[in-house]
């Protein structure tokens, strides 16, 4: 691995909203300046990008159907607000993006996702962890800006920015990213990269159609080898109201009434695994507390 020295000052670590003291920190603000492309114009993010206000809808049911931007169902660097599902009904708290010109996630940046809002004014939600943004300086056009954050050395950028206790919970500061420094780029110059871009981008999606995705592929396999329709288990598990006995809570030895372990859908699930022989899983592993652990 290739060690950089250099040299700082005591006193940068206090002219800054955060007091970190990290060499990656250190070196990217106190050496290069917040410059990730060495030019002779540039400009800070926070001169382009202004974070919106935030509209959190809490957990629950919604008012009406939207669209959910996930992080984990999103495609690293794909950038591209597409497949979305809509949803009534949320699992956790999510925010409002319908307004924003560019959304860029707080929660592992170097993966990269940025989006730029290709459905702005439509019903959209996301995870808490992306920031919605708006377009101060007219003279960047937000795919543009999209790809350019997206590029590798941006993504290595994020890297000295981020912080968090494990891998799995890295994240950016707001405040650091908007002052990360970017390239002036001509409007015209802007808009013959994305000409340039767009016919790669259409050829890639094509591609993408034609294939299948994993979870899609082990689903008809195991429907196949079990003999269920995955179509029937998706119709029965967009039943939001169903009746229920209080002789049917058995289901387990610890009476769980709640409304998800009790779903219809599971009762398609049961008459399934009724036609075959199975073993519990109790069969196969044995839990730390009952082996003395």
């Amino acid at each position: 691995m290739l060690v950089q020295p250099f040299t700082t000052e005591f006193t940068n670590i206090g002219g800054q909203v955060f007091l970190r003291c990290d060499p990656k920190y250190r070196y990217f603000w106190d050496n290069k300046r917040g410059e990730v492309i060495a030019n002779k114009e540039s400009i800070p993010l926070k001169e382009i990008l202004l974070p919106l206000p935030k509209k959190v809808f809490k957990k629950g049911d919604l008012d009406k159907e939207y669209l959910l931007l996930g992080i984990n169902t999103s495609e690293p660097r794909d950038g591209q607000l597409r497949n979305l599902p809509g949803v009534i009904k949320i699992g956790s708290d999510k925010l409002l993006l319908k307004d924003a010109d560019i959304i860029i996630t707080k929660l592992g940046a170097t993966h990269g996702y940025v989006f730029d809002n290709t459905l702005k004014g439509q019903n959209l939600i996301g995870s808490t962890e992306l920031i919605p943004y708006q377009l101060i300086n007219n003279s960047y056009l937000p795919a543009f800006l999209k790809y350019l954050l997206l590029s590798p050395v941006y993504l290595s950028a994020y890297a000295a920015l981020q912080s968090g206790k494990t891998p799995s919970h890295w994240r950016v500061a707001p405040l650091d990213l908007l002052r990360i420094k970017i390239p002036k780029v001509s409007t015209p110059t802007q808009s013959a990269f994305l000409k340039k871009v767009s016919t790669f981008q259409e050829r890639i999606n094509n591609l993408k159609e034609t294939l299948s995705s994993s979870v899609s592929i082990i689903n008809r396999v195991l429907a196949r080898e079990f003999g269920y329709s995955p179509e029937e288990y998706e119709k029965r598990a967009k039943q939001h109201t169903y009746q229920k006995r209080f002789a049917d809570l058995d289901k387990s030895f610890l009476l769980r009434s709640s409304v998800k372990f009790q779903h219809p859908k599971y009762n398609y699930l049961d008459e399934i695994l009724s036609r075959h022989d199975y073993v519990k899983l109790r069969g196969f592993c044995v839990s730390p507390i009952h082996r003395g652990i």
